[in-house]
This record gives C-alpha cells, structure tokens and sequence, in this order.
C-alpha cells in the first residue's frame, strides 16, 4: 500500500490567530518502506503521522493510499489497514490481555479465541504469553511499548506509524523496539513510519527520511542521500537551528 501526499495544507486557530502547520507537503512513501519523519519541535511531524490515519485532515490537499483518496476510504477500514502506536499514555489500567485485544474486542471476538489470539500477538513483538495476565502498570517501558505494537498489530495493518517510539526508553529498550521494526518490515512486510529525533537511530534502521522545517521541507529522499549531503548541519536542524 504505497501513499503520496499532494500539496498539503494544514493550519490550525488558536482562537485569535490562524496559525500555519505544514505548506505546500508533497511527498510519496513507497510500499514497504522505512520511513523516517524527523524535524524541529513544531515543524508538524506528528501532524503528518495522524493525516495519514485521519485523526486529522488537512486543510487543503490529498492524500492517497492505493490511489484510492483517503477521504473515500471507511474510515474503520481506514485504521485496520494504517496502525497508530501511540505513546505509552495511550496504555490504559489492566491487564496485558485487556490491552492487547482491545480493538478485537470492539469487533467482536469470540471470548474463547482472546488468549490464542493474543498469546501470538506477544510472541510477535517478543514476550511471553506469561505476561497476559500481568498489570500493565508493572511493565518496564519497553514491554510497555512492545504490548502497545501488539494491540496496533491485532487488526493487522499494513501501514504501521510510530510517534517517537524509544523516546522515553533506555538504549536496551530502545533496540527492542528498532528490532521489532525492522522485524515487522522485512518479515511481515510493514510499512514503518515513524517520528524521531534522534539522528542516531534515521541512520540505524530508516530506508528513506523526510526532515520538516518550519514550513518547508528541508530534505526529501533516502538515508544514503541524508548522510552524503554536505548542506545540512543535521544536529542543529533538529535542535531547531538554522538549516
């Protein structure tokens, strides 16, 4: 399921003023990509990760999946086929189980399939089926994060985006979770879409990176291209310096 977003336009009130977002985004995510947004606080990365499940729309533009405009799409058909791993907030009091089969429970799973179904959710994202009968609150941050992954992948999405997914995690957390994409990626064929700041991990796992400016685009193409530039101080950009 590829995705192109054609002269994009989002801009927002704060009650007395019109405040402009992003201007002028055309970009194309390829199917089965590693896709990294990255930018300076404000620059609307975040925002571009919920036009893409219609949390928001944009003022003006369009969005295609498929070719098929995304407004044409149900929008529970919408957000089986593109995932949203939320932060960890989006965890809610409970068990493992609870959380994990949550969206399935929305649509209707037969009782006695919620621990099958679930026992391999986990294994998935490497846990142990033990943890479905744990409190959510007695996780670690990665096994919080995992278990997040886990709910967004029981509807089984094609499209899975990520909002700054390791930023609350130690550098051990932080490579389960770079695993586990890339595992989704290349095994499962996903496509990862992801928010970061750290410049660290665009070089590790990313295919292809857009850097947002304050409403522009600062660099569109693949990580290769990125590193070889010799235009952008990329450590100061995402500082919010000068580009």
């Amino acid at each position: 399921m590829g995705i192109k977003l054609s002269n994009i336009h989002v801009s927002k009130s704060d009650g007395t003023n019109n405040l402009e977002i992003i201007k002028n985004l055309n970009i194309e995510v390829q199917k089965e990509d590693i896709f990294a947004i990255a930018g300076p606080s404000g620059s609307g990365k975040s925002t571009v990760l919920r036009l893409l499940n219609r949390l928001d729309d944009a003022t003006s533009g369009e969005i295609y999946l498929d070719d098929t405009e995304i407004k044409s799409w149900d929008i529970r058909k919408l957000r089986e086929k593109v995932g949203f791993v939320f932060q960890e907030s989006a965890l809610f009091e409970g068990s493992v189980l609870d959380n994990v089969i949550y969206g399935l429970r929305i649509r209707g799973i037969k009782k006695e399939e919620e621990q099958t179904i679930a026992s391999a959710l986990l294994e998935k994202v490497g846990l142990d089926p033990e943890y479905l009968d744990r409190d959510i609150e007695k996780l670690s941050g990665g096994q919080k994060q995992r278990v997040n992954i886990a709910r967004t992948l029981a509807l089984d999405p094609e499209i899975i985006l990520l909002d700054e997914p390791t930023s609350a995690l130690d550098p051990q957390g932080t490579k389960l979770i770079e695993d586990l994409m890339m595992e989704l990626n290349e095994k499962h064929n996903k496509t990862i879409i992801f928010v970061t700041h750290n410049i660290d991990q665009i070089q590790r796992i990313a295919k292809r990176v857009l850097l947002l400016g304050i409403k522009k685009i600062a660099f569109f193409g693949t990580k290769g291209e990125l590193f070889e530039s010799t235009d952008l101080d990329i450590t100061t950009f995402l500082k919010g310096g000068r580009e």
